[in-house]
C-alpha cells in the first residue's frame, strides 16, 4: 500500500492562510530571521496588513494545514477501503 500523495505544505501556504497577509518578495523565510526581515511587495510598506503573526504562529500553521489534510485523506482512503477497494485500486485514484 502506497497511496502516493503529494501532502507537502510550504511556509508560503502557511502565510498565505493568514486573512491579513499581503506578500512579500524574494525567498520564503526559512529562519525567524529572514520571516523578520521580509521584503513587502512593491507599493506596500508591510507583509502584513495589521498585527504580524509570530514566527511560531507561522510554523504551527503550517503543521495544522498538513494535519488537516492528512485527516482529509484518511477519510477518503478508509471510505474507499469500505466500498471494497484494493489497495492498488486507491494508489490508482490518490
Amino acid at each position: 500500500m502506497m497511496y502516493a500523495i503529494m501532502n507537502e505544505y510550504t511556509i508560503d501556504d502557511a502565510l498565505a492562510s493568514f486573512d491579513n497577509f499581503i506578500g512579500y518578495q524574494g525567498e520564503a523565510p526559512a529562519t525567524i530571521s529572514e520571516y523578520e526581515n521580509l521584503k513587502p511587495l512593491d507599493n506596500h510598506t508591510e507583509v502584513f496588513e495589521g498585527k504580524k503573526p509570530e514566527w511560531i504562529e507561522v510554523l504551527s500553521r503550517k503543521i495544522e494545514l498538513k494535519m488537516y489534510k492528512d485527516k482529509k485523506i484518511n477519510d477518503k482512503i478508509s471510505a474507499y477501503k469500505k466500498l471494497g477497494l484494493t489497495d492498488d485500486e486507491i494508489d490508482a485514484i490518490m
